[in-house]
């Protein structure tokens, strides 16, 4: 699980993510909190509704049942609205060695996974660790719809449930 955090964080901070514009939403690889996804490939443990897009308004391709052979590979957070949180702290420094000082805006909060907490400044990602709700407060939450891309008869789609519930802790079988 801890490989699997790693993994996320590089993505986080050093893969370019797709600002696609002031009327579509932001979409972020990794998921919101510890031990929130793991990929799997085997018989899903829940039915899951099978997407072209990453967006419910996108066509339905097929809903599956229990039991479907699927595999699971990348969790996405799709932000719905960035969110708003201003720095409180006399100052901040982050992983990347940014100082964030008071009154200092940041958008899309994302718990990454062991005490890491991610935030956007304008289009650059940035990291903090173990800060407290003292440090950072939240104008506005973040509102974020959580996807997974999967994988059912070769055929790649997205799905906003994932079909191996608890398969961090649980292990895929």
């Amino acid at each position: 699980m801890l490989l699997l955090n790693f993994i996320l964080v590089i993505i986080f901070f050093y893969v370019p993510h797709s600002f696609a514009g002031p009327t579509e939403p932001l979409i972020i690889p990794g998921c919101h909190g510890e031990y929130c996804f793991s990929p799997c490939n085997g018989k899903s443990r829940r039915s899951f509704n099978f997407y072209e897009k990453m967006d419910k308004n996108s066509k339905l391709i097929k809903s599956f049942p229990k039991g479907t052979n699927v595999q699971t590979t990348i969790p996405q957070m799709r932000f719905l609205k960035p969110g708003k949180y201003i720095v409180m702290a006399p100052k901040i420094e982050t992983s990347q060695k940014v100082i964030l000082k008071k009154g200092d805006i940041l958008t899309h909060r994302q718990w990454i996974g062991e005490g890491m907490i991610g935030f956007y400044q304008g289009q650059k990602s940035l990291a903090v660790e173990e800060i407290g709700p003292e440090d950072i407060k939240e104008l506005e939450p973040s509102v974020f719809e959580q996807w997974v891309t999967v994988i059912v008869n070769k055929k790649k789609g997205y799905t906003d449930s994932d079909p191996f519930p608890d398969s961090s802790i649980e292990g895929c079988k």
